[in-house]
């Protein structure tokens, strides 16, 4: 999520999804690394897995 690779997290996204995790569960991880990230990197990241949830 930091380094600003939006394609690599949509593949762990989908990855995640594939091993059971749900919907909820990966935004709320997105959400918990704000602090850790700063906005700028959480909202991008946001935006990708919400992105990809919505592909699915």
């Amino acid at each position: 999520m930091a380094k600003g690779y939006p394609a690599e997290l949509r593949n762990h996204v989908l990855a995640g999804l594939g091993n059971g995790l749900t919907a909820e569960e990966l935004l709320e991880a997105t959400v918990h690394a704000v602090p850790y990230l700063g906005f700028p990197a959480a909202g991008q990241a946001l935006e990708v897995v919400a992105a990809t949830l919505n592909e699915r």
